[in-house]
């Protein structure tokens, strides 16, 4: 079972478009919306930064890492109290009907 679900998820910024007119290299600040399974604890709000990579033809790296909205405040209770660790995925095309591997 997922620890928690994305709610909702937007682009709130685009600092960096990638190169080619692809999402090579494109880096974005992110916002989503997280709901824990369990009626005690609210939806919970973070911003993180996205960068896209392409390794290959067909072959991608997504990396997010949190963004700390209020950086002179090491007070985490003012933007909901949550921050992520880094995380990310390889994204990898294997045919020609839209299907794709995602590793972890």
């Amino acid at each position: 079972m997922f620890e928690c679900i994305v709610a909702a998820a937007s682009t709130v910024e685009v600092i960096s478009n990638g190169s080619g007119g692809s999402r090579n290299g494109s880096l974005q600040l992110m916002q989503a919306e997280f709901q824990v399974m369990s009626p005690l604890f609210p939806i919970r709000q973070v911003k993180f930064l996205r960068y896209c990579k392409q390794h290959g033809d067909g072959l991608w790296a997504v990396v997010d890492i949190s963004y700390d909205v209020n950086r002179e405040s090491q007070d985490l209770k003012s933007y909901g109290g949550l921050k992520r660790l880094p995380s990310g995925c390889i994204i990898q095309d294997i045919g020609n009907d839209g299907c794709s591997k995602v590793t972890r």
